[in-house]
């Protein structure tokens, strides 16, 4: 027999909700769920560790009703953590503690151990179920429609039963259950909550820091912060937020200077990697080779300015098969436009196209690994006119591997300098050959972005190093 349950998320960082304006939201929505509760109504409450602490020093009375319910049965708690952050774009460290310091505070303010734990932003990685795993999660709840929708090949009526979302093929890796939520179900309450459809209609259809340091650090992973925030919570939350900028380019600093190449190109050489740079492109880069690969060029780095601003270094270790490009680039205001400060690609027959993939950090411990002998990927590719890229890689440690069984590309960006968002794209070809491209993002564009008349800045630090393991190599 198909059980279902009712589910209610709450969300006093919602970037909608003015500050002033949250107790209201407590007495007029949050004690209204509560009510439906006492009245016999199965009812499940998913918050973060945040929004309990927000609602504790505002309305202690309804954590009390809470803990009322929950020792009684008639409610049931989900965690999501002490923050809402999107798991597949934070490091594992950063996730790993936002899990554990939501299920303190939710033992703190509600006296339970939380077992069912909602997937923030409905965002999942493989990376995540060992997080989840550790902290003790019996299942988690994820979306199923785009997960569907990823994998045309499953069954429609799996949304009705329970699954177990996988961990990457590693020691690291776990297995925890997954409960689904339908995407487009809660889309239509929403709807018939408003107005906007009638209940027929809708029936018919149907660390070593310090804990407080952690939270304020989690507090500022926040995703509500990051789309059309209030002007009062953007001015309360700016101070408490640095912005890394890149320290001066040193013009004396590089280790070696180019030397001129026949065709016009400058080379800059270390005992095992050579860059070869082209000055009538901005000194974009030509083509990197690796002496431990036999000498053959492995890939070309390039940077088009177009009439930006940008200054930039490029550095070619003198001992290890290591490349660096840092950059700098300077707007006069934030428009709504793609920014991508650097391409890589990979040029056919460096890799063995039968074992060629890509493996990468996503939110989670260990690296997952994917192979492109499955077909084509294309992470950057448009959605609509309004929403520039599907999707990207969350490299939460700041590296991306490109590699086959034998040997890999090891790609290092740094995070602390700009959080930028790798994408792959890789076509096949006939006899073995193949299009393979890394491009970095610094700025995508949807229907939330906010232009700005303040002068951006946007930095990079990224290193390409060879290396004689196989891709799914610790």
């Amino acid at each position: 027999m198909l059980k279902l349950a009712t589910l209610f998320h709450l969300n006093l960082m919602y970037s909608a909700i003015p500050a002033a304006r949250r107790a209201e939201v407590i007495a007029r929505c949050y004690h209204r769920v509560l009510d439906l509760a006492e009245g016999g109504v199965p009812v499940a409450v998913e918050a973060s560790g945040l929004t309990l602490q927000m609602i504790a020093a505002l309305d202690p009375r309804w954590v009390e009703r809470l803990r009322g319910l929950l020792r009684s049965g008639h409610a049931e708690y989900v965690a999501c953590g002490y923050s809402q952050i999107i798991g597949p774009l934070a490091p594992a460290g950063v996730n790993a503690r936002n899990l554990d310091l939501g299920r303190r505070a939710a033992r703190d303010l509600l006296g339970v151990e939380p077992e069912l734990w909602l997937v923030n932003e409905m965002a999942w990685s493989g990376g995540l179920a060992a997080l989840y795993r550790d902290a003790g999660a019996r299942a988690v709840i994820m979306e199923w429609n785009n997960a569907w929708h990823a994998h045309p090949e499953w069954d429609g009526r799996w949304r009705w039963h329970w699954q177990r979302a996988q961990g990457p093929n590693h020691p690291d890796g776990a297995e925890v259950p997954v409960i689904w939520v339908d995407t487009f179900d809660f889309q239509k309450m929403q709807r018939l909550c408003s107005g906007d459809i009638t209940r027929a209609r809708e029936l018919s259809a149907a660390g070593e820091a310090s804990d407080e340091s952690w939270r304020d650090l989690l507090f500022l992973w926040s995703s509500d912060l990051r789309t059309r925030l209030t002007g009062d919570r953007w001015a309360d939350v700016a101070p408490r937020a640095s912005l890394p900028r890149l320290a001066p380019l040193d013009d004396d600093g590089a280790p070696s200077q180019p030397s001129p190449a026949t065709d016009g190109d400058l080379v800059l050489r270390g005992k095992q990697a050579e860059l070869r740079l082209k000055p009538r492109r901005g000194l974009a880069g030509r083509a990197i080779t690796f002496k431990p690969w036999g000498g053959g060029q492995a890939a070309g780095a390039e940077l088009v300015d177009g009439d930006l601003r940008v200054r930039k270094e490029w550095l070619v270790d003198a001992c290890a098969p290591m490349v660096t490009l840092r950059g700098v680039m300077d707007l006069p205001a934030r428009r709504a436009a793609e920014i991508h400060p650097v391409h890589l690609t990979v040029v056919p027959g460096v890799f063995d196209a039968g074992s060629l993939g890509f493996a990468v950090r996503n939110g989670g411990r260990a690296r997952e690994v994917f192979r492109f002998r499955d077909g084509p990927v294309h992470h950057g590719e448009a959605y609509s006119t309004l929403i520039t890229a599907k999707g990207g890689l969350g490299a939460t440690d700041g590296e991306l591997l490109i590699g086959d069984d034998r040997h890999r590309l090891v790609l290092r960006h740094d995070p602390a300098v700009s959080a930028l968002v790798p994408t792959v794209r890789f076509v096949p070809g006939r006899d073995g050959r193949y299009f393979l491209r890394v491009r970095w993002s610094a700025q995508e564009i949807d229907e939330t972005f906010v232009a700005g008349q303040a002068p951006w800045h946007v930095a990079w630090v990224l290193s390409v190093t060879a290396e004689n393991r196989g891709l799914a190599d610790e």
